[in-house]
């Protein structure tokens, strides 16, 4: 799940803490455990892991390194609550966290930033977008100072904002934060270097850039130059994760999309069909690529009627 900007907080489940607290360990921040039940889905069981790591750490947070796990588990707490629709906690959580890692740590601290690019996706799936993109707006030049221009955590950042613009209906300004996406992971696939911390390969994620790319561009009313590109963004989904993936089905009901977009109505719901029945056989009835694949469905069925 985790992070766009995880580069801190990972750092925790792949060493030791060398600090001790009351002479037991510090947990990680992204424990084996719990990044196995979030991998999975299983938000409620993630949940109790987090909640039992922070009582072991307990109220003992003199300690910088331990004060800076502590916040990282509380992020993580965070995001667990609005996975499971607490939204109100959620953002209780990071009100009252946020303000003490920037004075105590300071705004250009790894753990702050990455605490502010999770609470930005807080604040945004709580309806509070606005902040959201004022969150992500001025997190971007410090991403660039501490990570540079042309990495994946500043794509991630992008990709973050580019999602909040759509969000409040300004697809013309996901538009250029889309390109620059594409562009940088085209530059990291050309490398051939995309680290293990974003836990997809150099193929997939150049191929969620283009699946991206295609949907702002035929939101806006381009789906003849966005075909290529979600046709190309579901090849490589299927090639890289398989037929099945939810990765794989989700950019399949994009290129769906897209020729209802040119007026192919009849091409777009044998597609949708189609994923929609795959969807229910090899991810269940209710996961959410089959609560969008069964929307895009009756949306498509809708407009189709209403063109008779």
């Amino acid at each position: 799940m985790i992070s766009l900007l995880l580069a801190s907080s990972l750092a925790f489940g792949q060493v030791r803490m060398p600090w001790m607290t009351e002479g037991r360990a510090v947990p990680a921040c992204a424990s084996a455990e719990s990044l196995k039940f979030m991998r999975e889905g299983r938000w409620a069981e993630a949940l109790q892991v987090k909640e039992r790591e922070l009582a072991h750490i307990g109220p003992q947070l003199n300690d910088t390194d331990v004060y800076i796990a502590w916040v990282c588990l509380q992020t993580s707490k965070a995001i667990l609550l609005t996975r499971l629709q607490r939204h109100a906690e959620a953002v209780a959580l990071l009100d009252e966290i946020l303000p003490g890692a920037r004075s105590r740590l300071g705004a250009d601290h790894p753990q702050t930033m990455s605490t502010e690019f999770l609470g930005a996706s807080v604040y945004g799936n709580a309806g509070r977008r606005q902040e959201q993109i004022r969150m992500l707006q001025e997190l971007r030049p410090r991403v660039a100072t501490l990570h540079g221009e042309r990495t994946l955590e500043m794509s991630s950042l992008l990709r973050s904002l580019s999602t909040a613009y759509a969000w409040v209906g300004n697809h013309q300004a996901s538009l250029p934060l889309d390109r620059e996406v594409l562009a940088i992971a085209t530059y990291q696939a050309r490398r051939g270097y995309c680290p293990q911390v974003t836990l997809d390969d150099c193929l997939v994620t150049l191929a969620r850039a283009r699946q991206h790319l295609a949907d702002t561009m035929r939101r806006l009313g381009q789906a003849k130059q966005a075909l290529p590109l979600a046709e190309a963004a579901y090849q490589a989904h299927a090639e890289a994760r398989g037929r099945f993936h939810p990765n794989t089905l989700d950019a399949r009901l994009i290129v769906a999309s897209v020729y209802g977009e040119l007026g192919e109505r009849e091409k777009a719901i044998g597609i949708e069909r189609e994923v929609l029945d795959d969807a229910v056989k090899h991810l269940g009835f209710d996961h959410e690529i089959t609560r969008k694949a069964r929307g895009n469905l009756a949306a498509s069925y809708a407009r189709e009627r209403a063109a008779r």
